[in-house]
């Protein structure tokens, strides 16, 4: 009786169970990035080896007045853009192919191709890319081989190489995310429409897309997140020359010890991807 009145008693408070989430979430994150934006208002001192909380904006006057913060910063932006708008339309693609054409005793075989790069870790994957698409590599061998190539190939250490690798980490978080939703549709909706009249262009701009955009809006959100804020492919792939946003702020905690301007970069990057994913989570929520 006592542990059935118990039971009664936490269903009588629905809010009793989020309390423990709410309480991780206050002491793992939300406390760590408050005391991060704390820190970004500090600076260093003049021997460069204590942090002094004297409250000022000098952080951000340097960052927007630092010529290669602003041009890391767009840099970062638009090959963030570029790739997970590939890993969007290739990932779509194969969710579709899933779902819809291919054989359903194949579907999870297919599935677990796509995402089978998962089981690794992200800089294994950057790496062995570094290696087969690197100027001696067997890529490029091969396509000198076979008469393609003469020169350099021109993937690694250039913006190409990095695209390449987190489009197809946007392409596996896209495809996992859109199949499960679109895999659920029930297929009498989809009969209904056609009955109707519908062509299979229109059953899926008006049916079909609608319904996949939560799952796909959350893919494009988390693709985002990692594209921009990644620093193993830009390192390994992209070279030192054409620094991305990510590679400015570990190199301003690691080789210039500056942790106060290292917190400043991470509230940017923090800001932006704020700013541009919660837009796209609260569309997806949209009832259509």
């Amino acid at each position: 009786m006592a542990y059935e009145s118990a039971m009664i008693e936490q269903l009588n408070k629905p809010w009793a169970g989020v309390v423990p989430a709410f309480v991780y979430l206050a002491i793992f994150f939300a406390v760590p990035l408050g005391y991060l934006v704390i820190v970004s208002f500090w600076t260093l001192s003049p021997q460069g080896f204590e942090i002094l909380p004297d409250w000022t904006l000098r952080n951000y006057h340097q960052f927007f007045n630092t010529k290669v913060n602003m041009i890391g910063y767009v840099r970062s932006i638009y090959i963030t853009i570029i790739s997970v708008s590939i890993g969007v339309i290739f990932g779509y693609i194969f969710a579709y192919t899933l779902a819809f054409l291919v054989p359903k005793r194949f579907r999870l075989l297919g599935l677990l191709i796509v995402v089978l790069p998962f089981w690794t870790s992200f800089i294994v994957r950057a790496f062995s890319w570094q290696l087969f698409l690197n100027e001696t590599g067997p890529f490029a061998s091969l396509l000198r081989s076979i008469g393609v190539l003469s020169g350099n190939l021109g993937i690694v250490d250039t913006h190409v190489g990095t695209v390449i690798a987190l489009s197809l980490f946007s392409l596996m978080i896209v495809t996992v995310s859109v199949y499960t939703v679109i895999e659920g549709i029930p297929r009498n909706l989809l009969e209904a429409a056609r009955d109707l009249g519908g062509t299979e262009w229109s059953v899926f701009k008006e049916v079909i897309l609608p319904l996949s955009w939560p799952g796909l809006s959350i893919a494009i959100a988390l693709s985002f997140i990692i594209c921009f804020g990644d620093y193993v492919a830009p390192t390994l792939l992209g070279g030192g020359l054409n620094l991305v946003f990510a590679q400015l702020m570990v190199g301003s905690l690691l080789e210039n010890f500056n942790v106060p301007m290292a917190a400043t970069y991470a509230v940017f990057l923090l800001l932006t991807i704020l700013l541009i994913t919660l837009p796209i989570i609260l569309l997806g929520r949209r009832k259509y």
